[in-house]
């Protein structure tokens, strides 16, 4: 199911775009040139199409997303950790949800 799902996604994003498997189930998409609202929306089409689109005996699929804009300043350790947090936001909110992460000079000053 992994490897259709990964099939899908990789058919309806641009071909500047990397998708790549981060962990067990869960996937990175890296989308330059593009700001936070437009990869919302991406993943908000991404997210309706895997819902919609047969996987055969795996029945009904859903994804959730969590999206983090680069920022001046940013590691690949604090972007991820954002994108990281948003993601576990829109599961512990019922999952198959885009969730948009804290810009960093909220995440710092909160913490």
């Amino acid at each position: 199911m992994l490897i259709d799902v990964s099939r899908f996604v990789s058919a309806h994003v641009r071909n500047i775009d990397l998708l790549a498997r981060w962990g067990g189930e869960e996937f990175i998409i890296l989308v330059p040139g593009s700001d936070s609202q437009m990869a919302c929306r991406m993943a908000q089409k991404l997210r309706e199409g895997v819902k919609a689109f047969d996987f055969g005996s795996a029945g009904t699929v859903t994804c959730s997303f969590g999206i983090a804009q680069y920022e001046s300043g940013d590691t690949a350790g604090t972007l991820i950790a954002r994108a990281d947090s948003a993601l576990y936001r829109a599961k512990t909110k019922g999952r198959n949800r885009v969730e948009l992460a804290a810009r960093r000079d909220q995440v710092e000053s909160a913490a």
